[in-house]
């Protein structure tokens, strides 16, 4: 285009960050002697999700889905500790059987449902006991 003074042609103005990107993709495209690549197209609206692997990443520890055998096994524990130590809390239990917490709560909350476990207080307050038919089958420390 030829501007009204003196006939120079007019530039097209672009944004700086434009031409400094399209002169750094032209100088290392001589560099390795490959014809310069055509500008990415983009269409309207959000770009794609990047293709995720197959399998999800592993958690990370051991941690896995018991059986309900195993959470039984472990109620059957706490029941016959609770029973010759009655309200204790779990803070306690759990130091006493060398378990985590998490690993405690199933089996305390399946054995308060099976009535084979009571519970007093609220939050960390509470204590657990050992139920009537429980308590009476394992004899006291107090003989």
């Amino acid at each position: 285009m030829v501007n009204g003074r003196g006939g120079q042609p007019q530039l097209v103005q672009h944004a700086p960050s434009t031409l400094v990107r399209r002169a750094a993709l032209d100088a290392v495209a001589s560099a390795l002697g490959s014809p310069a690549p055509a500008p990415a197209k983009r269409g309207p609206g959000r770009p794609p999700k990047a293709v995720a692997s197959a399998a999800p990443a592993p958690r990370k520890g051991k941690r896995g889905k018991r059986t309900p055998e195993d959470v039984a096994k472990m109620g059957e524990v706490v029941v016959a500790y609770v029973a010759k130590n009655p309200g204790q809390s779990v803070e306690q239990i759990k130091k006493a059987l060398g378990v985590e917490k998490r690993d405690l709560q199933l089996p305390i909350v399946r054995m308060v449902a099976a009535k084979t476990l009571r519970t007093t207080g609220q939050k960390r307050g509470t204590r657990c006991f050992a139920s009537g038919a429980v308590a009476k089958a394992t004899p006291s420390k107090r003989a």
